[in-house]
């Protein structure tokens, strides 16, 4: 998603900047080496999370704790591969 392509949220803010939600998809900010992405992700009741990552990487989540940040499954994804290409 482009910057600024969403309504400003609350829901996922991190120390990137404002999350933001569009067409049904959140959109996370993930900054690494230079490269600024908001990363989209769809978030379903409990904490279900499918977020589709610039370097190709998609993360399934599956809970029911009431947890819908999608924060830490991000930054772990772009530290196996980053989203600098």
């Amino acid at each position: 998603l482009p910057a600024q392509a969403g309504e400003i949220t609350w829901c996922g803010d991190n120390i990137h900047g404002n999350s933001e939600y569009l067409y049904s998809f959140w959109s996370e900010p993930l900054s690494q080496d230079g490269c600024f992405h908001q990363v989209p992700y769809m978030s379903g009741y409990g904490g279900n999370i499918v977020a589709l990552l610039p370097n190709g990487i998609s993360v399934f989540r599956y809970a029911d704790a009431d947890a819908y940040s999608a924060t830490d499954l991000v930054r772990v994804s772009a530290g196996i591969r980053t989203i600098c290409e």
